[in-house]
């Protein structure tokens, strides 16, 4: 997982905008809370997608191999390719979350994304 993008998630607390969707590759505006685009995610060979889309901030990100998900996520294993991953992301706001359309896992509202790779790049503006 790139170190950058968790920080970005960290610090920025951005809202995903899927900005295109093209051959199975999702590519992702981050913007921070005043609307500025901070960053771009782009995550390539995507299989699934359970997003919020301009609605809700997340507060932080993390990749997981099929091999190695969270137990409250094992129920997504069987329908992982080899060589795919887990993004998964939380909500910057909990308490906010009985709001949110995204799934309870683990008792908290959780967002994930199955693809192959994701990348990052940072945009200048925002905080």
């Amino acid at each position: 997982m790139n170190t950058q993008l968790q920080d970005a998630f960290h610090r920025q607390e951005p809202e995903l905008v899927l900005a295109e969707y093209n051959s199975n590759d999702a590519t992702f505006n981050l913007l921070d809370c005043d609307g500025y685009l901070v960053g771009l995610m782009r995550c390539l060979g995507v299989r699934a997608l359970c997003v919020t889309t301009g609605s809700e901030s997340y507060g932080w990100i993390d990749c997981y191999a099929r091999a190695n998900l969270p137990d409250d996520l094992a129920w997504l294993a069987e329908g992982i390719p080899e060589g795919f991953s887990v993004l998964l992301l939380g909500l910057a706001d909990e308490d906010s979350s009985s709001e949110s359309v995204l799934p309870v896992i683990g008792g908290r509202r959780l967002a994930y994304i199955v693809c192959q790779s994701v990348e990052y790049q940072a945009l200048s503006g925002g905080r």
